[in-house]
């Protein structure tokens, strides 16, 4: 295990004041100046085993009383972050390039995932709290900013689901408007196709009955309803995500690959 000399003086070395530290070995203490050349230069005098010490000292803990990993473990816990953080294959660590230009020491593709799985099985509970329940929460936090859009739209449906306005729509169109429902996200789906669909068959409707059914307060502008057009392509998207999850013969693999064929979307 290597350490630099600003290692040695961490573990080796209790400051007392900004120019005097005391030597955790045989407390005798002594000034210091810039730097730790001068501390390294006493260990090696009078310590000549300052290296098992500091390794000592290293697994022990620091003054602040945290157990520290060793060199192994650190170098372990960093090809994990990087292999899950950019969603690489275990393989890539194996590389000629990445071993060649990473700074840990090298490691077989076996090995990282023997570790990840080791992993695993200690924060099952931490993840388990982090993973969404349902596909549904994900795509609120991706619907978060069509929030104002799809208020207006519910505001709509659930006017047009009155009994006057219901009797009023049923000349025009077939179609029943359907409103947003919290707890189901295909909810959302179903409703901007529906109102895409009978907003077309309330443009011809005369002034007048709009007007007297209080349709005209709710009614979205051009631009808005171009938006919830363009918007229900994505949610397009999302339904066809969510029928394939409800596949039996659905494997991990697949749908890793439609979840990142939706973000790329």
């Amino acid at each position: 295990m290597k350490f630099s000399n600003k290692d040695l003086y961490s573990l080796l070395f209790t400051e007392l004041a900004p120019n005097q530290a005391r030597c955790n070995t045989c407390q005798k203490v002594y000034k210091s100046g810039n730097g730790y050349t001068k501390q390294v230069y006493r260990l090696l005098k009078r310590h000549p085993d300052y290296q098992e010490l500091a390794v000592a000292a290293y697994r022990k803990g620091n003054r602040f009383g945290l157990t520290l990993p060793d060199q192994r473990t650190s170098d372990v816990f960093r090809w994990i972050e990087w292999c899950v953080m950019d969603r690489m294959p275990v393989s890539f660590c194996e590389r000629p390039l990445v071993r060649k230009n990473a700074k840990m020491e090298p490691i077989s593709g076996a090995t990282l995932l023997k570790y990840i799985d080791l992993l695993y099985t200690y924060v099952p509970d931490d993840i388990a709290l982090k993973i969404p329940e349902k596909f549904g929460l994900a795509v609120n936090d991706v619907l978060a900013n069509e929030e104002t859009l799809l208020a207006k739209i519910h505001a709509l449906m659930k006017h047009l689901s009155t009994i006057k306005c219901r009797a009023v729509l049923r000349k025009v169109t077939p179609l029943a408007p359907a409103v947003r429902n919290a707890t189901r996200w295909s909810s959302v789906f179903s409703m901007v196709d529906h109102y895409t669909k009978p907003h077309r068959a309330l443009q011809p409707m005369d002034h007048a009955t709009i007007s007297t059914h209080g349709i005209a307060l709710f009614m979205l502008s051009e631009r808005e309803t171009a938006q919830a057009t363009e918007l229900l392509s994505t949610l397009y998207d999302f339904q066809e995500v969510t029928k394939a999850l409800q596949d039996l013969t659905l494997t991990l693999i697949r749908v890793r690959r439609a979840f990142d064929w939706v973000s790329r979307q």
